[in-house]
Order: C-alpha cells, then structure tokens, then sequence
C-alpha cells in the first residue's frame, strides 16, 4: 500500500451515511436545540422550517455531488474551491472549516465529559473529573480510527440507531396517542412557518445537517465514489430531514400548537425528557441520558475523521509535515493526521 494513499474500497453507502448522521448527532439536537428553536425561534412553526432548510440543502447537494465526480479527494471543500477558485482560495476555505469543525469537536469531547460524569456519578457513585472521561473517550476515538474505518463505521451505526430509536418510539407513542383527526397540520402552514424568530429557528435547524458534507470526505476510500458519494450525501439529507420534521411535529402534537413554545420557555433542559417519561415511562429518561452520552462520542468519531482527513489532505498536498500524509501499512488509515488531531483535541479542552 503506497504511503500516502488511503485504502479504497473500504466504506459503502451505509457506513458513510451513519458517518454523516453520527456528526449531526441526533439525540443531541433534539434535546438540547430543538426546544430552544420552539422557544427562541417560530413555535409551532419549526417543523415547517426542518423542511425547508432540509429542502435547501437537497438544492445545494445537486452541485456538490456534481463537483465529486470530477474532484475525488479526502480535502471535500478545500478541493472543491481549490480546483475553482485557486489554492489560495482553497486555504482560505479550509482554515474556516477546521476552524469550525475544531471549535465544535472541542465542545462536544468537553459535553461528553460532562454528562458521562453527571451520570455515572448519579448511578454509579463515580466521581472522576470530568476530564477524564473526555480523555478515555479520546483514546477509544482514536484507536477506532485508526485501525479500520469501516469498524468505526459500524460502532457509529448501531449507536447512531440506538438513539434514533428512542426519539422515534417516543414520536410513535405520541402519536399514537391521538387519533387521526386530532392531529394539528397548522405547522406546515406558510403563515405559521414565517411568524416568530424564522431566522433564529433556522440556525438551528441546519446546525441539525452539520457535517452532512462529509460524505465527499470519505471518496477515496469508498467503492465507486461517482455513485456512492452522491446517494450517501442525498440519503443522509432525507433522512435528517425527516427525522427531525417528524420528532418536532409530534412533540406540537403533544403540547399542541398554541402552548408548545411557553411549555419549551418555562424549561427547555426537561422539554423531551419530560414527553419522554409521559409516553415511554420515567426509565426512557434514563435510556434517554445515557444515549445522549453515547450520541456526543459517536459525534465525536465522526468529527474525528473529518479533521483527520483534512489534515491528511492538505499535508499531502505539502502544506504541514509531509509526515501527517502518512497512512497505517496494513490498516490504510491516515494514523499520523488522526494521532496529530487526536493531541489536538486533548491539549484543547484538559
């Protein structure tokens, strides 16, 4: 295996779509985002907006996917703009989103710290630092990366279904619940999508996609990326779409359109705890935080391998140590640029 080139073939359409969707971190934008976008953002409206910004981007991943067929490279954007615009342009772009993708692995590694102390201390009577638990989380992250990314793949996969599958039991026995002509269609209304804070209920709503473009990250190292890339990115966009669309409609079902945003105000940290423990029983709440714990580490491999293969890329490309361009001998992983993030995020947030 040449020692700059990653190992083909190894990830298909599903691996990188639980890629994507682990980023977005579901359980967590549901919990901590959604109620804010109820009570900060258009109320009822923001099932409407979930739509849109996912109709947005649908719009947008029509040229994205087209770029993929001519620019196969782990560098995704930075390539992209590159072979458009210039190198100088591709740099520029590239510093902004290791930026961003730096800024928020750090939150999300310290996030993980928290609740896992929070609630191994509550059920274990464990009192580590918080620190500790990010550090562990850090060392499992990178080993997973390093030794296959199809294994990582498969760890974020049944993590990422675990935690769906809460939120949508949860949807179900709302739903369920009422019957079929009590059901409220007023938030799929243009009137009501554009009343409120439609701007403030959108930034919450793309944040929901956040990562979705990674799939274009992973195209050296999947099988026929002119077809695999494309069907990941629109795959993985319907499904976000529809996930959150679903799970905010049913939690206005629950409170009902006039009252969801004051309920989502009075508290927002118990908004789907409380639905939650109303429709499944006070253990779902349970089931529900140690998901959450298990959501901030699946999101953190999956940004993990972002900023690997950035870093990857542009070292290649001779802009870092040519060292971090190295890839394992047998696994065909980026191992330097992971080990080199790795530090990076260590250093961070202890």
């Amino acid at each position: 295996m040449s020692g700059s080139k990653l190992k083909k073939d190894s990830l298909g359409v599903l691996t990188i779509v639980f890629f994507v969707i682990s980023a977005a971190s579901p359980i967590t934008g549901v919990i901590g985002a959604m109620p804010i976008a109820f009570m900060a953002g258009n109320g009822p409206g923001v099932p409407g907006v979930y739509i849109l910004a996912g109709l947005l981007l649908l719009v947008f991943s029509f040229g994205f996917v087209a770029m993929s067929r001519y620019v196969v490279n782990a560098g995704a954007f930075y390539s992209y703009i590159s072979v458009g615009l210039g190198r100088q342009f591709g740099l520029a772009g590239l510093n902004v989103a290791l930026l961003a993708y730096t800024t928020i692995q750090m939150a999300v590694v310290a996030m993980f710290g928290f609740f896992a102390q929070m609630f191994l201390s509550e059920h274990f009577a464990l009192s580590f630092p918080w620190w500790v638990y990010s550090a562990l989380m850090l060392v499992v992250v990178l080993l997973l990366g390093i030794q296959h990314v199809e294994l990582g793949g498969k760890v974020l996969g049944l993590l990422m279904l675990a935690e769906v599958g809460i939120v949508l039991a949860t949807d179900g026995a709302v739903l369920a619940a009422k019957p079929l002509s009590a059901l409220e269609l007023s938030s799929f209304a243009p009137s009501v999508i554009g009343s409120g804070a439609v701007g403030v209920a959108m930034i919450f709503a793309i944040s929901s996609f956040i990562g979705f473009e990674a799939t274009a990250i992973y195209s050296e190292e999947c099988r026929e990326p002119a077809k695999t890339i494309p069907k990941a990115t629109f795959i993985a966009v319907t499904l976000i779409t529809f996930f959150f669309a679903l799970t905010s409609w049913a939690f206005v079902q629950f409170h009902g359109a006039a009252s969801v945003a004051a309920v989502a105000h009075k508290d927002p940290g118990k908004f789907v705890f409380d639905i939650a423990a109303s429709t499944l029983g006070p253990r779902a709440v349970d089931v529900m935080s140690l998901l959450l714990i298990t959501s901030l580490f699946a999101a953190t491999q999956a940004f993990h391998n972002t900023l690997s293969r950035y870093i990857f890329a542009i070292s290649r490309d001779g802009f870092l140590l040519k060292s971090f361009s190295k890839v394992h001998p047998v696994r065909g992983t980026p191992y330097r640029s992971e080990e080199h993030t790795s530090e990076l995020q260590s250093l961070t947030n202890l």
